[in-house]
């Protein structure tokens, strides 16, 4: 019998949409059928815009995406979508949404956006949708319900997710502005770019201004799902082995991490509340230091047998006062710690004028890319070298 298909709605930052749908790609074929093995099932994409893309799914593989995905910010539902002009129309349609058949009894919110609509008045059509279902909306409830008018035209959504996917369940302190999980797992993937799992066992990943450890984190957790818990897993209509979260703490993508991880910054309070992270939370993979980038001794226990990557997020002028210009870091980093691969985040204003090619100690680089996206409000960009050339 054939699976009844559902449409997803995948919220992602800006600009990361291919990104992201390239991710869905890598992980689909290895989730779970509802008897816990193996699925044999396809998805349809459906739309792509700038902030996400819309797929057609099974409810038990769509749902799954929440635990794996690391670029996306939450997975919604699209329950219905439907012209409409006027309230008497709306109460009709809403009418004959069964939320009853996906959340059971269990309160929910409702949240309404509506633009350029003969149906513009929020608080109203949430209202009428309180009233039509029978439902005391609850502000606080946990459970979202999403409708969204635009060109009357109105869908209605549940929110799969609840807490914003870039909480990925580990109790993390926050550094001094510190990077979002889903931006750094952005720039981890452009960093990995093609490289084969063969190729990663080989690198030792180096973060010198590690600061909360945020690059290592998504470095350790990529294979991983999530350890937390989601809004779906509290509906009437959700599989059961999906209530349970005893399989994905023990399920693992075949993807092959990085050879080694290493962390340094020059805070030592810093350095010990990173630890205390990782420690609690049982990722013991990494090595981390009290280090200066700008000293030349290292303190790490860099290996010379392995690739080195230079993947970080420094300070800069915008969020933390900067004591040295961009061109003085790299070739610093370059200098000390000669990586065939160096990924750096600047202000996007700063990055253009990176130069395209670097000589430094007899080695020369060439910028690989440069890709840019916004951060906190502020606009970045990823600027990555490579290694093309040593001198004799």
């Amino acid at each position: 019998m054939k699976k009844k298909l559902e449409r997803f709605y995948i919220s992602c930052p800006v600009r990361f949409e291919d990104e992201l749908l390239r991710e869905l790609q890598e992980i689909w074929p290895y989730l779970l059928d509802a008897d816990g093995r193996s699925h044999a099932e396809d998805f349809t994409l459906l739309s792509q815009d700038p902030g996400g893309i819309e797929i057609q799914a099974p409810l038990h593989l769509g749902l799954q995406l929440n635990y794996f995905l690391r670029l996306a910010h939450r997975v919604l539902l699209r329950i219905d979508q439907f012209p409409v002009r006027d309230f008497p129309v709306l109460e009709k349609r809403l009418f004959g949404i069964a939320l009853k058949d996906y959340l059971g009894d269990q309160d929910f919110s409702v949240e309404v956006s509506a633009s350029r609509s003969r149906l513009n008045n929020e608080k109203r059509i949430a209202e009428t949708a309180g009233r039509v279902w029978k439902k005391k909306i609850q502000e606080s409830a946990s459970q979202r319900v999403l409708i969204r008018v635009f060109d009357d035209e109105m869908t209605v959504s549940l929110d799969t997710t609840g807490e914003h996917l870039h909480f990925r369940g580990y109790k993390k302190s926050v550094g001094t502005a510190s990077l979002r999980e889903t931006l750094a797992a952005f720039c981890l993937r452009r960093m990995i770019a093609e490289s084969s799992p063969n190729t990663l066992k080989k690198v030792q990943l180096i973060d010198p201004m590690m600061g909360s450890g945020t690059f290592l984190l998504e470095s350790l957790i990529k294979d991983q799902a999530l350890p937390r818990s989601f809004s779906f897993q509290a509906w009437k209509s959700t599989p059961h082995f999906l209530k349970n979260l005893a399989w994905a703490q023990n399920y693992r993508f075949p993807k092959s991490p990085f050879g080694a991880l290493l962390g340094f910054d020059f805070d030592p309070e810093q350095v010990t509340q990173t630890q205390d992270f990782f420690s609690g939370a049982n990722l013991n993979e990494v090595q981390l230091n009290c280090e200066d980038v700008f000293e030349d001794s290292k303190t790490g226990k860099i290996s010379p047998e392995m690739k080195t990557w230079v993947l970080s997020n420094p300070p800069y002028g915008e969020r933390l006062a900067m004591p040295f210009s961009g061109e003085e870091l790299v070739e610093q980093i370059l200098t000390k710690y000669r990586p065939e691969k160096i990924g750096l985040l600047w202000p996007e204003a700063l990055a253009t004028k990176l130069p395209q090619k670097i000589s430094c100690q007899k080695q020369n680089w060439r910028q690989e890319q440069q890709v840019s996206f916004k951060n906190g409000g502020l606009s970045v960009s990823l600027a990555t070298y490579v290694l093309v050339a040593i001198e004799s």
